[in-house]
């Protein structure tokens, strides 16, 4: 895997959207992350790794039962989401096609539920 695809993906996204602050610093901290969980589910490790501690239950368990569990998958899913709505509605100005698809698709992405 290159580990330069989450920085491409992050520029080509900054260089589109107007992405800056608290979501530029969240786009950097989630890419990676989803990247390297996906790397391992289709490149899983040919040689033996150590158990993880699963963080609910506090077992050590097989390394793809702690990575590939439900928290992981909904908060890469609620990211997604979050991140897909919020660039449908900052794209820049500059990109006049990009703009009216943009424009066109709000309604298409729900908008995301607020933490607590």
């Amino acid at each position: 895997m290159s580990r330069n695809r989450p920085k491409t993906l992050i520029e080509t996204f900054k260089h589109a959207f107007e992405i800056r602050g608290s979501n530029q610093e969240q786009l950097v901290a989630m890419l990676p992350k989803i990247f390297e969980l996906r790397q391992r589910a289709v490149h899983p490790p040919e040689d033996f790794t150590a158990p993880l501690s699963h963080p609910v239950y506090g077992y050590q368990l097989e390394r793809r039962l702690v990575l590939f569990r439900a928290e992981n998958a909904t908060g890469a899913s609620s990211f997604a989401n979050a991140f897909i709505w919020f660039c449908l509605r900052k794209p820049k100005p500059c990109w006049n096609a990009l703009a009216t698809w943009c424009k066109q698709s709000l309604d298409l992405v729900p908008e995301p539920a607020s933490e607590q």
